[in-house]
């Protein structure tokens, strides 16, 4: 990754490139206060027109109040760059570790995919919707299940770049739906269905596509999407259903927030599953034991008798 001096900070640490910025962690020299610095590129930075609309989504996505959004409290430029500056977030990237070939058990997967579906319902009730979901804007804590989102409301930024530059046309493409590779000046973007591209490069470590030009690849997201359990049999006729259900080509039957949150939702104490294989990692001792953790207590009335129970 490219390596940047940024004035008033030290200690700078690039965690991801995305596809007009880097984003890197750095210590304020000032304050001693960590952050999470993202610098856009220069090519976009003094462009007037690009400059506008990064604004304007900061403005329009600043009313997003959530746990699993990361939003910027400032605004800087140095060097003639814009700087967009985060509350620091210990965090590792998912690009980064999808780069690395890191495994991702299913059980992780599907909690990662329910916390970001989350935070999109969370922003589409609110008239929002992320624009340019990848995994370069998502964040993962390093030591718990705890997911970060940034770039909310980019879908303007993505619309003028488009034509302007191939590498991201590239990029992008796979995330859009069908319907919409077709309007190649102006994509319109769907989270749902980004989501479930995202969804299979989790469970799979790869694109559920191969295809580069427009019309084959169109052709692609139509006709031949494998199952993920056909690419790996360990992976659940559920959770495959689930991914092929955002990735359907006909926008009508594709899978909603709200359908993909409800087959999600986190077990509760009263949805206890007693039957069925044990979760990775849990040996069926502790699986009986948990079991126990929900009957009632014992009468102290019986506490030493001799009666049979």
């Amino acid at each position: 990754m490219e390596s940047l001096k940024i004035s008033g900070f030290r200690n700078i640490n690039a965690l991801v490139n995305g596809p007009f910025w880097i984003l890197f962690e750095a210590v304020r020299i000032e304050t001693g206060t960590r952050h999470l610095l993202q610098v856009l590129d220069e090519s976009v930075s003094q462009d007037r027109e690009f400059a506008a609309l990064v604004r304007e989504s900061l403005h329009l996505s600043s009313g997003l109040h959530h746990e699993a959004i990361l939003q910027p409290h400032a605004v800087e430029e140095a060097s003639g760059r814009l700087i967009l500056v985060y509350e620091f977030f210990n965090a590792r990237s998912l690009q980064t570790m999808l780069d690395s070939h890191l495994p991702f058990v299913e059980r992780r997967v599907t909690t990662i995919v329910r916390l970001i579906a989350e935070a999109f319902q969370y922003a589409q009730i609110r008239g929002v919707r992320h624009g340019w979901l990848s995994p370069q804007v998502i964040l993962l804590a390093k030591f718990q299940d705890e997911v970060k989102i940034f770039g909310f409301s980019a879908d303007a930024m993505l619309a003028y770049l488009y034509d302007k530059r191939q590498d991201i046309a590239a990029s992008v493409n796979p995330y859009l739906p069908p319907e919409n590779l077709a309007l190649a000046t102006q994509p319109a973007p769907d989270d749902c269905y980004a989501l479930g591209v995202l969804f299979y490069q989790l469970l799979l470590g790869k694109l559920p596509f191969a295809q580069e030009k427009i019309i084959d690849l169109k052709q692609e997201k139509c006709t031949t999407i494998i199952p993920p359990n056909k690419e790996n049999p360990k992976i659940s006729h559920a959770v495959s259903d689930m991914v092929l259900s955002l990735l359907d080509p006909r926008p009508q039957s594709r899978a909603g927030l709200s359908s993909l949150l409800n087959i999600l939702k986190p077990p509760t104490e009263d949805n206890v599953h007693l039957n069925g294989a044990p979760a990775e990692g849990e040996s069926r001792m502790s699986r009986v034991r948990g079991m126990f953790r929900h009957v009632n207590p014992v009468s102290k009335n019986l506490v030493g008798s001799r009666k049979r129970i």
